[in-house]
């Protein structure tokens, strides 16, 4: 498996493509909502029939959570509601912030990660086999030619 980095922002058709080409792999996507996040229950009335649950942390891919700090974590099962919501709630991949619950990250069936996103920092990357890497640049060449690869995941 190699970490693909998004050298720019996935906006527009990319986003599409890249919420498209994701759900085709994951089982489940989370978001994480801040203690001192605003309200994001408008757009978790929109999720709640795919919703899996939360949980308490400090940390998730890609962030760490400082001086005790918490925040939940929501659960989705990827299907096509998770799918239609998503390019309709947001039309950019650091858009995921702010009014928004942020960092959605999509998990495979066994649980390992696909996509890692750091909203508010702009920073996001995917997690690719040969095999996933190849089919994206097939079906989703825009798509594929944001990534800079970062080699080998460790």
């Amino acid at each position: 498996m190699n970490c693909y980095l998004f050298a720019t922002e996935p906006t527009g058709r990319e986003y599409q493509d890249l919420i498209d080409f994701c759900c085709s792999l994951s089982a489940k996507v989370m978001f994480a909502v801040r203690d001192d996040h605003p309200s994001v229950q408008q757009v978790f009335d929109q999720l709640r029939g795919c919703y899996l649950g939360e949980e308490r942390v400090h940390e998730w891919p890609g962030t760490v959570l400082l001086y005790g700090s918490e925040a939940t974590i929501h659960w989705y099962a990827v299907g096509a509601m998770i799918q239609r919501a998503m390019k309709e709630l947001a039309s950019s991949l650091y858009s995921w912030v702010g009014h928004m619950p942020e960092d959605p990250c999509f998990f495979r069936e066994d649980g390992s990660r696909l996509l890692v996103t750091i909203s508010h920092e702009h920073e996001s990357y995917l997690i690719l086999a040969e095999a996933e890497y190849a089919s994206m640049q097939r079906f989703y060449p825009a798509l594929a030619s944001l990534l800079t690869d970062e080699g080998p995941v460790q």
